[in-house]
C-alpha cells in the first residue's frame, strides 16, 4: 500500500477561497459536467504526479480525462450504464473496465 500525502505551500498560502470558473459545453448527455479547470485545479493541489485520483459519481468522466492528462491514475465508479458509456467514450485509450 502506498499512502500519498501533500505538502502544504512553503510560504503557508492558498490559492484562495473564491474560485471563479465559467461553464463549458458538452457535447454528451449530462447535465452536471464539471469545468475540466476546476477538476484541473483540484487534481493539481490534491494529488500528486502519478497518484491516484476517486470519483465516486463519476457521470460523465472529465476527473478520469483530466488526472490522466496530468499523469495522475483515476478510479470512476458510475452506477448510471448510460454514464458509464459517456466515461467510455470520453477516456477513450485510458480506461480499464472492471466488473
Amino acid at each position: 500500500m502506498v499512502l500519498s500525502t501533500v505538502k502544504s505551500h512553503p510560504e503557508g498560502k492558498n490559492i484562495g477561497d473564491v474560485w471563479e470558473i465559467a461553464t463549458e459545453p458538452y457535447k454528451g448527455e449530462h447535465f452536471a459536467v464539471f469545468p475540466r479547470k476546476l477538476v484541473e485545479m483540484c487534481i493539481r493541489l490534491g494529488c500528486p504526479e502519478g497518484g491516484t485520483v476517486l470519483d465516486p459519481f463519476a457521470g460523465s468522466g472529465t476527473v478520469g480525462e483530466v488526472a490522466s492528462k496530468l499523469g495522475r491514475n483515476a478510479v470512476l465508479v458510475e452506477i448510471n450504464p448510460s454514464y458509464a458509456e459517456l466515461i467510455k467514450e470520453r477516456c477513450k485509450g485510458y480506461v480499464k473496465e472492471i466488473g
